[in-house]
């Protein structure tokens, strides 16, 4: 009776070196989310409304971009890539390092700054709220129910065309993503 049993792997049998970049992604999102919450902390409350509202739409398109990279990063196919690069065609190089390491470009991108800009989004909300509030005399309660619900709603619904896009067109991203971090990293 007991051959019948599933044997589960122990910790002692699993590496660790595997998930390094687990706690590289931990002091990305540490460092990311510092800067961007200082950053935002000290310019919302001292601009004008409108530009409280330009912040966090900024902050929601970067949301969005991001997690259309990451996505597109996750569905790409290396085949293509592989034809380019026998070619010396630019940025195939990076577009296969990109779709290679997908499980860690994907977690950067939607998990580590995607979410990172959705929650300082709803700060920066919670701050453009309060303005309103002070300025015009709204009602505390509708004003935050409805920014907080906007925002949401811009998020959710930009991320879900984004995901579209980028399943449709996943190999065309995922190229013209390594072409600007060839441009970014100045590289041939």
């Amino acid at each position: 009776m007991d051959n019948n049993k599933i044997k589960v792997p122990t910790n002692a049998n699993i590496k660790n070196k595997g998930y390094m970049w687990i706690y590289r992604m931990i002091f990305y999102a540490f460092i990311i989310s510092l800067v961007f919450s200082v950053v935002t902390a000290g310019i919302i409350p001292n601009i004008p409304i409108w530009s409280e509202v330009i912040v966090i739409f900024a902050f929601i398109a970067l949301n969005i971009v991001f997690d259309l990279v990451g996505t597109a990063v996750a569905a790409a196919s290396q085949v293509p890539f592989h034809s380019m690069n026998s070619r010396n065609v630019k940025g195939t190089k990076r577009a296969l390092f990109l779709i290679r390491n997908g499980e860690k470009v994907s977690n950067f991108c939607n998990d580590v700054v995607g979410d990172i800009c959705g929650v300082v989004s709803g700060g920066a909300t919670a701050i453009l709220v309060n303005s309103l509030i002070a300025s015009y005399a709204l009602n505390p309660l509708y004003t935050s129910i409805i920014s907080t619900s906007l925002v949401a709603g811009f998020i959710i619904s930009g991320k879900a065309f984004g995901k579209t896009i980028a399943l449709k067109n996943s190999n065309q991203i995922v190229y013209q993503t390594a072409l600007l971090l060839c441009f970014i990293k100045k590289e041939k």
